[in-house]
Order: C-alpha cells, then sequence, then structure tokens
C-alpha cells in the first residue's frame, strides 16, 4: 500500500505522519531528527501584555543579549546586537535570506545530502541549482574557480550525515568567499550535539561580514521546535534589510514564545545532550551488531541505515502500515547518492528499542539485512 502521493504537496515524511495521525490509534513515530522531552524544566509563561500588542521586528532585546553571550562563549565572537535578528525558526531565517540574495547571486551550491525544504526554497527563488556531496572536493572548486559567484549552503554539523567543518576548514572558506565573491549561508541548528571535540564556525573566523549569515534556532538544540525562535547573524546592513523585509512580511515573533525562548536560554540542555548522546551511543551498537556502515556521527542527532536502491519508500510506507512505525527517509533531502532510513538520536530508550526491534524484524522478512546499501 503506497501512503504518499507525489500529487501531494507535503514531503513525504509529513504525509506519513498525517497517514498516521488518521489511520493509526498508537503510532509509534520515530522520525523527528528533534530532542523528544518526557518533561520540561520550564513552566509555560504567558505575559498578556506581550499578546496584546505588536513586539520589535528585530526581537526583544534582552533575548538577542543572551544569544550573543551564548555566540561569544561558544565561538569566542560575541556578535553586536546590530548584527543580529530573531527568525521563525532557523528556516525562517534561511528563506529571508535566499529570497534577499538573488539580487546579488544567480547560482546555488550546497553540500550534499541537505534537507530537501532548503534546496527547493532555493530552486524557488530561481537559483541555478547544483550540490557537493564531499567538503573537500566543494573547496577545491571554490578554490579553482570552478563554481560561479555563488550562494554556497553549508550545515554543520551537517543534516543528516553528521560532518562537522573544522576550524581549518572554516578560514579557507572565509577566504574563499572573499576572494570569489561567494555568500556562506551557514546553518548551526545542530551546534550543541557535538560529542567529539568541538563545534567550530565561520563567526570564530576572520571573515568579511558581508560575506557569510549564519542560521540557528531553539528546534534542536533546547528541543522546542514549536517556539519558531531562531537567530540569525550577518552584516549590519544586511540585517536592516532583512530586519525591513520581516517587519513587512511577517511583523514581529510571538513574544511569549520569545520570552519562554530566553527561560530555556538561562537554563542547561546539558541533560539533553547527554540523552542524545546515549542514544546515538544504543544506534550505533544496533548497527555494529549487524554489520551496517556507519556514517559519520560524532555530531548531529541522527544517523542513516542504508536501504536497497528504489526500495527506501516501499519500506517506509510498509512500516507504517503493518506496524504503525513512522520514519523518514532519503526523499527528505537533495543531493542524495544513496537511499536510506533515518535513525535518529531524539528519542526515550524505550521508543529506540521498540523500533529498532522492528526495524530489525521486518529488514529479515523483505530481505534487506544483506543488500545494504546497493
Amino acid at each position: 500500500m503506497s501512503v504518499i502521493s507525489s500529487a501531494s504537496g507535503l514531503s513525504a515524511l509529513q504525509q506519513r505522519l498525517r497517514f498516521a495521525a488518521s489511520n493509526c490509534p498508537n503510532p509509534l513515530v520515530f522520525a523527528e531528527n528533534v530532542p523528544q522531552l518526557e518533561r520540561r524544566d520550564h513552566a509555560p509563561i504567558v505575559d498578556w501584555d506581550e499578546v496584546g500588542k505588536y513586539g520589535d521586528s528585530v526581537g526583544q532585546a534582552a533575548l538577542l543579549g543572551a544569544l550573543g553571550q551564548r555566540e561569544g562563549k561558544k565561538y569566542g565572537w560575541r556578535p553586536p546586537q546590530d548584527r543580529m535578528m530573531l527568525t521563525h525558526g532557523a528556516s525562517g531565517g534561511l528563506s529571508l535570506v535566499l529570497g534577499w540574495l538573488r539580487r546579488r547571486h544567480t547560482a546555488f551550491i550546497g553540500h550534499a545530502p541537505m534537507l530537501r525544504s532548503i534546496a527547493e526554497l532555493a530552486e524557488a527563488c530561481g537559483y541555478a541549482m547544483a550540490f557537493e556531496p564531499e567538503l573537500e572536493r566543494l573547496i577545491e572548486r571554490l578554490s579553482a574557480r570552478e563554481v560561479a559567484p555563488s550562494v554556497v549552503y553549508l550545515c554543520s554539523p551537517a543534516n543528516p550525515s553528521g560532518v562537522t567543518i573544522s576550524a581549518e576548514q572554516w578560514r579557507t572558506l572565509a577566504a574563499l568567499a572573499m576572494r570569489g565573491g561567494h555568500t556562506l549561508l551557514v546553518d548551526q541548528v545542530y551546534d550543541d550535539f557535538v560529542y567529539a571535540g568541538v563545534a567550530e564556525s565561520i563567526t570564530g573566523q576572520d571573515c568579511d561580514p558581508d560575506r557569510f549569515f549564519c542560521c540557528n534556532s531553539f528546534s534542536k538544540n533546547y528541543a522546542a521546535p514549536g517556539l519558531r525562535i531562531g537567530w540569525m547573524i550577518g552584516s549590519k546592513p544586511a540585517i536592516q534589510a532583512l530586519t525591513g523585509l520581516w517587519e513587512r512580511r511577517g511583523i514581529c515573533l510571538a513574544g511569549p514564545s520569545q520570552s519562554l525562548a530566553l527561560a530555556l536560554l538561562e537554563g542547561d540542555n546539558q541533560g539533553l545532550v547527554a540523552d542524545a548522546d546515549d542514544r546515538r551511543r544504543q544506534v550505533r551498537a544496533w548497527l555494529a551488531e549487524r554489520s551496517i556502515p556507519l556514517a559519520p556521527c560524532d555530531a548531529g542527532l541522527q544517523t542513516l541505515l542504508p536501504i536497497t536502491r528504489g526500495r527506501a519508500e516501499w519500506f517506509a510506507d510498509h512500516l507504517l502500515t503493518e506496524h504503525a512505525l513512522v520514519v523518514t527517509t532519503s526523499s527528505n533531502y537533495a543531493g542524495v547518492d544513496q537511499e536510506f532510513i533515518r535513525l535518529p538520536f531524539g528519542y526515550s530508550e524505550p521508543v529506540t528499542t521498540r523500533a529498532l526491534e522492528i526495524l530489525a524484524l521486518e529488514l529479515r522478512r523483505c530481505n534487506l539485512d544483506g543488500a545494504f546499501g546497493r
């Protein structure tokens, strides 16, 4: 039974989640690369004065100040508030920038695989699209000037591969952006989930501020996607222009969401990261027991289960209709060179164990356990 339809405007993941909500009394969702908390340390905050008025289009000063402190502590450089703005999640920031940069660039190149929704946003803006799966090869192409002045999309830690960009690579990319007229569009929504070493960023390097934008959010790092609060760093003129665009498009972000985001930021997400690391170890052990090739997963919130080419979507529908298990496939990504199921690190131990048990059973039953990645 096919659950997804190419005629739908929704992603395969959203279609499967909607199918499960409508047809499965107790679905087992093992699809989101967002930490799933069973409790919250912060009570919801509702200030009715915030509800009853429009907020600052740039964002609450206290929240921007706290985010600047976070950046300074993490990367050694605290951006001034006139180089920061709050966004409707990281995706809202990326959407704003992609549209605004279209006056400067006609080409887009993404380090792949990358989230399909971001690639589709870029394509909808009219960019000529290209993907490069190897970071070193991308650096070589930029160095050799094989790439016209472009928007260069980089996610570190990468979704879904978990690849991180080193400080040396950031320095090289910064120099190439300035020399070649590129703009680096940097997605750092997983930067607290680095289990080996430390996270690095373009913001800690010597780079012309007009040549990069950094987007981040509370969705992954603080397990709060429902807040729809992100932040962006760029040059002062760019932030001024984008704030004006956001005012016309969305006016402001919800005040109560900003207050709750500040409360989360003033707290501590170390337990969240530790729980994700525990699930990462559990998933890695499950893969190793089955001699399944391990993608790099020293960072991020997921790894990959390779699936025989041409079978991933069928297998995901089979898991849903037979076991009410919802998973995410490689169809969620662009620039993909193999099919896979995404294995997230954000669920509880019981949910992860049950999902892996179903996967092991059905991989055998469907004769997929001996053909990984073909």
